[in-house]
């Protein structure tokens, strides 16, 4: 079911905020979208909090120069046995259409992208084919063709899916890296697994190098929202102030444990709601003030 906040819920929710990301949360035209870059926030400290225990107001995110979020003040791994198990924890945050998704990673870099249909977005008048004329270039020839064998070019088709699955990924692989909009999304190729392109595993080679320490999972949420995870090297890391790297404890690893890692299934999602994200000693107030808890 839809968030629906009346104002006061929904002033409630921003106080919980530092000012500054309040005011990013407001800023935005629309109301859902201002919706769902609150949920977004709200999603990062939960990260925080279900891992290592810290009290949300604690909390302090940051960004890369790519716009890739972290955990800025983790607690000390000689006082926390969380910091410990997961000593490379980080997670990245996608909404689009009726979903908000974070996924978390102990080890690996993790980036996450949901690409919601057409019709939930509403973003574009245009034919499709009018509207991938603006994306000539992101795909690369073998993903027009993959995309191109689904049929006919239509909003809601199976061509259209699978547009919407290449693109996501190539999101997930470069929010991971945390490059943001300098890294050229035709540079990358994903081919799915078994050459089916409704697999949930694809893999991927840049400038047609194969990539081989990344894996790639991708599923689809609510009604045609594909959602897709990237997992990768945390040497991959483009970080240009080196903020984020100082957050993980264990950047390299032998190869071994790396791949074992890599090789973990990727586990499914878990459907929240904006309740379940109010920390516990403020879910009175919260309830005061219009919101449900589920």
């Amino acid at each position: 079911r839809a968030w629906q906040p009346d104002e006061p819920e929904w002033r409630f929710v921003l106080s919980l905020l530092p000012a500054e990301e309040a005011q990013q949360a407001s800023k935005f035209v629309f109301e859902e979208d201002r919706k769902r870059a609150a949920v977004s926030r709200l999603l990062s400290r939960k990260v925080a909090t279900a891992v290592y225990g810290m009290a949300f107001a604690e909390v302090r995110i940051a960004r890369t120069k790519g716009r890739k979020p972290f955990v800025a003040n983790p607690p000390p791994p000689e006082l926390c046995a969380a910091r410990r198990a997961c000593p490379n924890l980080n997670y990245n945050i996608s909404h689009e259409g009726d979903f908000a998704v974070c996924a978390s990673e102990p080890w690996l870099v993790v980036g996450v992208d949901v690409a919601a249909p057409q019709q939930v977005r509403g973003t574009s008048k245009d034919t499709l084919e009018e509207f991938l004329a603006s994306f000539t270039k992101t795909l690369t020839p073998h993903e027009w063709r993959v995309v191109r064998s689904q049929g006919p070019l239509a909003w809601g088709s199976a061509a259209e899916q699978v547009f919407r699955r290449f693109w996501s990924l190539k999101e997930a692989f470069v929010k991971a890296r945390g490059d943001g909009l300098a890294f050229e999304l035709g540079r990358c190729e994903f081919r799915f697994a078994g050459g089916d392109p409704f697999a949930s595993t694809a893999t991927v080679a840049v400038d047609g190098q194969p990539q081989p320490r990344w894996a790639f999972s991708i599923c689809e949420l609510g009604s045609k929202h594909w959602v897709s995870v990237a997992r990768g090297p945390p040497d991959a890391v483009v970080d240009a102030h080196g903020q984020f790297r100082a957050t993980l404890l264990r950047p390299d690893m032998p190869p071994a444990e790396y791949d074992e890692h890599l090789r973990r299934p990727a586990p499914p999602f878990e459907v929240v709601t904006v309740g379940d994200l109010i920390p516990e000693e403020r879910r009175a107030a919260f309830v005061a003030a219009g919101g449900e808890l589920l």
